[in-house]
């Protein structure tokens, strides 16, 4: 034998194992009896699914209908709204398997509601639907009609119902001018303006009625919703505003660093009209506010 030959492996090579006919056997067998229980199921739901769909049992009623409580801006009773205006089958079993789509859609419809979270089925008969509900940041003033009328919309630009509200409480919100039209309630406006002046209310909330303000007036171009914004107060004072972005560079400002420029101008002079009414204020000509450090 050379140096370079290996030595041979005389060592007994384990027989492959048996396979076990017990087993395979077995697991046949309860593959078998599984598939034959999920047959027998289905023809047995087959006969009495259709008795249990309409037994009185798992009927649904609209009185267990449970919906989330509305806010207090909102007077409307809409779980009767939504069930009155017929989207859905007031009778049907809460076993329809498209029962839980269609109470979806109908209350997403509805004009207040902003989101329908969800819709769950409570057996035996009750359904509870999870809702967000719109909230009413300012109104427009349509320039095209001669009366005074005053549409609420929420901050991103939807129409609200107008009679939820009174006449006091409309004209309390922030209102805004120069708009020519606006859609159904329910419906988002068209004009970009619309939305982006609804931003700016909803920023002011809480500073408008101490501001004293009356308007916002959006810039008069319709195709941009990003030009110049201003504020009219009570006296006739006018802000500028400037643009509603909140990207900032080195000559502009967001709007939160407006609103700080603006709250210490006030708080620095009790008012926004100075010491006489009718000024031109340029929030970004304001000194900037200093930062505190703890």
């Amino acid at each position: 034998m050379s140096k370079s030959g290996r030595k041979a492996n005389n060592k007994p090579q384990p027989e492959p194992e048996a396979s076990n006919p017990g087993l395979v056997s077995g697991t046949l067998w309860v593959v078998i009896g599984l598939s034959m229980c999920a047959l027998l199921g289905y023809l047995a739901w087959q006969r009495v699914g259709p008795l249990l769909v309409a037994s009185e049992s798992f009927r649904f009623e609209p009185e267990n209908l449970v919906i989330t409580p509305a806010p207090g801006w909102i007077r409307s009773d809409i779980k009767a709204e939504v069930i009155a205006g017929g989207a859905f089958d007031q009778r049907k079993s809460i076993l329809a398997e498209d029962l839980v789509a269609q109470v979806a859609q109908a209350f997403a419809f509805h004009p207040w509601v902003a989101k329908v979270e969800q819709v769950e089925k409570i057996y035996p008969g009750k359904i509870q639907v999870q809702l967000i509900y719109r909230r009413p940041v300012a109104v427009v003033k349509l320039e095209a009609t001669q009366a005074l009328e005053l549409l609420p919309i929420d901050q991103q630009g939807f129409r609200l119902p107008a009679r939820d509200f009174s006449s006091v409480e409309l004209r309390r919100l922030p209102r805004i001018s120069g708009i020519t039209n606006l859609p159904l309630e329910g419906r988002a406006a068209n004009d970009p303006r619309v939305k982006t002046a609804a931003r700016l209310a909803a920023l002011l909330e809480n500073d408008w009625h101490r501001f004293e303000l009356a308007l916002i007036v959006p810039p008069d171009r319709t195709d941009s919703s990003e030009a110049a914004y201003r504020l009219v107060t009570r006296a006739g004072t006018t802000v500028l505003w400037g643009p509603m972005t909140e990207q900032t560079s080195v000559d502009s400002l967001s709007n939160q660093d407006k609103l700080a420029r603006l709250q210490a101008y006030f708080q620095h002079q009790g008012t926004l009209d100075g010491n006489h009414a009718g000024q031109m204020l340029d929030v970004r000509r304001l000194p900037a506010t200093k930062s505190r450090r703890g």
